[in-house]
C-alpha cells in the first residue's frame, strides 16, 4: 500500500513548532517558515540548500520530504530541527525574519517543555494501564467460566480500553501517541477507578458478569461527567491559541 503524501495545507497546520511522530522530538518545516514570513517557499529552500552546502546544517538537522500541491504534483520541503530552523531564519533578510527568529526560539523552548511533560505522563499512564489490565485479565478468566464464547468475554480488553479511550478523548480510535498529556492523565485516572472497582467488587463476591457491567457503567458515567469540563477546556485552549497567533502576527507586523 502506497502512503499518501501530505498536502501543503496539512503541513502548514498547527503551531510553528510541533512534535515529531510519537513525540520523539520537536520540529518546524520550510513551508511553515515561508508562510510565517509571507515569502515564496523557494526562497526558504534556497537558503536551506546553501546552508547544507556550506555545512552549517546537515541531514541530521534537516530532513527532505515531499508534499502534494493543489494540482496533485509532488514538491520537496524540509523538516527542520531547532538548529536548522534558527539557521534558516537567520539566513533570510528583513525585520520580519529577525522577529521570527526570536519567536521560533521561544516556541522550541515551550514545545520542549510540553513534550517532556507529555513523555512523563505517557510513562505514568503506561503503569496504570498495566495495573488495570492485570485486573481485567482476572475478570476475563472469570467470564470464561460462564460466557466463554460471548464477545463480552472474548473482547473484554477491547471493550474496556476502547470505552476508556472514548471517555478521555471522544473517540475510541484515538491512539496513545496522538493524545495530549491531559488526555493521557484522564486515561490513567479512569484506569485507576476501573482497577479499584474490580478489586472492591471481587472482594464482595460479586459475579463476574455483574462486575463487567458495573465497570462499563462506571466508564460511561465518567465520560458524561467530564463532557462539560472538556468543553470548557477546549474553549480555553482555542482562546489561548488565538491570543498566541495574534501576538505572533502583531510582532511580525511591527517588525516590518
Amino acid at each position: 500500500m502506497i502512503a499518501t503524501l501530505p498536502t501543503k495545507a496539512d503541513l502548514q497546520k498547527g503551531s510553528l513548532v510541533d512534535f515529531t511522530g510519537r513525540h520523539k522530538s520537536e520540529s518546524s518545516n520550510s513551508l511553515k517558515i515561508a508562510n510565517a514570513l509571507n515569502v515564496k517557499h523557494s526562497n526558504v529552500t534556497r537558503v536551506i540548500r546553501k546552508l547544507t552546502v556550506n555545512e552549517k546544517i546537515s541531514r541530521l538537522n534537516c530532513e527532505p520530504s515531499e508534499y502534494l500541491n493543489e494540482r496533485g504534483k509532488s514538491y520537496r520541503y524540509y523538516i527542520l530541527d531547532e538548529t536548522a530552523s534558527l539557521q534558516v531564519v537567520m539566513g533570510l533578510s528583513g525585520a520580519k525574519a529577525e522577529q521570527l527568529h526570536k519567536e521560533i526560539a521561544q516556541a522550541f523552548v515551550s514545545m520542549k517543555k510540553e513534550n517532556a511533560e507529555w513523555r512523563t505522563q505517557a510513562l505514568l499512564t503506561t503503569d496504570t494501564t498495566k495495573q488495570a489490565n492485570d485486573h481485567i485479565h482476572w475478570l476475563q478468566k472469570e467470564l470464561t467460566k460462564v460466557i466463554p464464547t460471548s464477545m463480552r468475554c472474548t473482547l473484554l480488553f477491547v471493550h474496556i480500553q476502547g470505552a476508556i479511550t472514548k471517555a478521555a478523548t471522544g473517540s475510541a480510535k484515538t491512539k496513545r501517541d496522538m493524545m495530549t498529556a491531559c488526555q493521557l492523565f484522564q486515561v490513567g485516572k479512569i484506569e485507576q477507578q476501573v482497577r479499584k472497582n474490580i478489586e472492591r467488587l471481587r472482594r464482595e463476591g460479586i459475579a463476574a458478569e455483574h462486575i463487567r457491567e458495573a465497570v462499563m457503567g462506571l466508564i460511561k458515567a465518567q465520560s458524561k461527567s467530564d463532557e462539560t469540563e472538556a468543553i470548557g477546556l477546549q474553549i480555553s485552549r482555542v482562546a489561548d491559541a488565538a491570543r498566541l497567533n495574534q501576538s505572533l502576527a502583531t510582532g511580525l507586523n511591527n517588525g516590518v
